[in-house]
Order: C-alpha cells, then structure tokens, then sequence
C-alpha cells in the first residue's frame, strides 16, 4: 500500500478574507482523497502567528472552534521539516509533502506567503512569487496586460500622500459617473464602492484609503461580469465562461458572502456565441499566460458591446462548495477530489521542474 502523502493546508491569514479562507479550507478538507493524502492543518491567526491542529477528524465550524484547537504554536525554520512546535519540553518536527495555501487576500495571495513556502524546499499548490505578486497589485497587473495589449478596465490610480490632489472634476469628465473606487491591493471587494455623485467620491475615497496606500479609481462598464478559471502550468486550460447576475448595485463583499441571495452564479454565461465563448476564453488564456501564472487562477471580466475588459485575477480564488472557481470546473466533468489532485501534481511538476536548475556556479 502507498504511503499516503502529506498534505500542509495552510488557511486563515492576517486578511479581510481571513473567514472565507476557513470555508475554502474546510471544503477542501472534506473533498480531498483521504485515501491518497493526509491534511496537515496549519492556521494563521489574524495577528500572523502559525499554528498546527493536530488529529482533527472534522474541520472546525468557526473561528470560536479554531481557537480551542491551535495548542500547538509553530516556528519556522528552513530545512525539510520547516515547521516545528513545543510539546511537554520536546521538540516535533511536522513532515510536509506538499503545501495547499487558500489564504485569501493580503500576507497569503500577494507573495508573501509563497516566498515563505519557496524557502522551504516543498512544493506548494499555485502561483510562485512573482505572479501572486502582480496579480494582487491591480495597477500592476493592468500594466503587464496593456503592455500585452490585452484590454483593462479604463483607471487611474492615487498614493496615500497623492489624495489631497485628486482631480475629482477631470476624472469625472473623463470617466463620467458613477465611477468603482477600490483598495489596489484587496480582494473579494473589500473597500470597494460605487461612486454616483462628487460627494460620494470624496467620502468613498477616503474609506478606500482604510484598506491600502494605493487606490484605483475606474469606469464603470456596463455589461456582463465573467469569470473563466484556469488550470495548469506551461499549458494551462481555461473552462467556459461563468456569469456573475449581482441583485446589489454592483457585486460587493456582502452580495458574495453576507446576502445567500446577493447574486446568481450562472455556469454557463447566458446568451453567448460560440465565437464571444472562445474569444473570452482566449482573453483568459492570455492573461494566465502574460501575468506569469502557474497552478491555477480565476480571470475575472466585463463583457460589453462585444468588447472585453480584464477587471481581477485571483491566484487562490475561492474555493468553497459554492465558488466559482470549482464549480467551473465540476460543470466540465472534473469533481472537486478531481481538481485537489490535479492541483497537488501541477505543484510537484512545477518543484521537479525548478529543482533541475543549477544553483552552484
């Protein structure tokens, strides 16, 4: 019998996202092969400290039972067993094969957390530094993709030490209203609001500004909110379009996970021709490719007048038993256990791939 192999889920985070983060972990949790592999849970906690659940036959409920179960603090350190914690004045090592981060948002999706993994010589499930990095910054990510000629929300984008000049009447000339005022670097439209008049530019400008030093400012774009999800390496495939249908103003933090009736998922998008299907598809493809992403991701856009427009990417994207993400995925025959496996070989290939690289000269 193959020994099973030794899956680290690493989930929470010092995010917005920190409880959607434990929703994406508990359903993979339940839907991983439990006869292939064994979860390692390992917590981060709001204030960025690693814990270790050890033993846990069910995946706790809510942050409450979480806390009764991290009695084990982790300590990092480099080398093949890179997590260890105290227990009755003995030293344990934890044995990972493989690291499966669903840390949402900030300190887990940005690359933070994946230059932490790349220090441990272990494979780990998605996008490697410099892609999460990108894809998290949005300034950043519309540049790379402008500079592929692949078409962005129209924006502009202000510092924290900028906000005092904001052109509010040339960008409203120019972008017309309303307009979407977003944190840079947040997910899951946390900070982000629909501006219909000057007034409401000025006071969401300024709670935006809560959640990062950097801000866009963009056009709305009237049309269909699309989502394709990706998978894979050097040759990744995209799904069908997905369709997002928001019954708030526009697809906020509580449409997606306060309201159970906030919007409507729709797999397939509605009312496409084969030829708009394959070109939205390709549109994805080519932004998994340019934005440098390997593993998996979600290509969010809008889709108008026949025209589309690359809004989000998300390289660890929800991955709930209602997300977009997995359900795209089931609607093109590859179970949830399906897609976790594929996601775990996808880390090894990319590891095996890089450990042939010389680091000796």
């Amino acid at each position: 019998m193959n020994k099973k192999k030794k899956i680290g889920l690493i989930f929470g985070g010092r995010s917005t996202e920190h409880e959607i983060s434990i929703l994406s972990a508990k359903n993979i949790f339940n839907a991983i092969d439990k006869e292939k592999f064994e979860i390692i849970p390992i917590y981060i906690s709001k204030d960025g400290k690693f814990f270790y659940l050890e033993n846990i036959k069910h995946f706790p409920e809510n942050l409450k039972e979480i806390e009764q179960l991290k009695k084990h603090l982790l300590y990092f350190q480099v080398d093949s067993s890179p997590f260890v914690y105290w227990e009755k004045e003995k030293l344990n090592h934890i044995s990972i094969d493989v690291f499966f981060p669903i840390t949402h948002g900030t300190f887990g999706e940005d690359g933070s957390l994946q230059g932490l993994l790349k220090l441990t010589s272990i494979p780990f499930v998605g996008c490697d530094i410099l892609s999460s990095a990108l894809c998290m910054d949005k300034e950043a990510m519309k540049q790379i993709l402008t500079a592929n000629q692949i078409p962005v929300t129209p924006y502009v984008s202000y510092l924290y030490h900028e906000k005092s000049q904001i052109p509010y009447d040339e960008i409203i000339n120019k972008f017309h209203l309303p307009v979407f005022i977003k944190p840079a670097r947040q997910g899951s439209s946390v900070g982000v609001y629909r501006a219909k008049t000057y007034e409401e530019m000025v006071k969401y400008i300024e709670l935006s500004f809560q959640y990062d030093t950097k801000i866009l400012i963009e056009k709305e774009i009237k049309g269909k909110e699309i989502e394709c999800a990706v998978l894979g390496n050097e040759e990744p495939k995209v799904t069908i379009p997905g369709e997002i249908k928001p019954n708030h103003e526009f697809y906020s933090y509580e449409a997606k996970y306060i309201d159970p009736q906030g919007a409507g998922l729709l797999i397939p998008a509605q009312d496409l021709t084969e030829e708009e299907i394959e070109k939205i598809k390709h549109i994805a493809y080519l932004t998994y490719k340019a934005l440098y992403c390997e593993g998996m991701a979600r290509v969010d856009m809008f889709y108008a007048n026949g025209e589309i427009y690359v809004n989000e990417v998300n390289t660890l994207p929800g991955f709930t038993n209602i997300s977009m993400y997995p359900k795209l995925w089931e609607y093109e025959g590859l179970t949830q256990t399906e897609l976790i496996n594929k996601l775990i070989d996808l880390a090894e290939d990319k590891f095996k791939q890089l450990s042939n690289l010389k680091y000796n000269y």
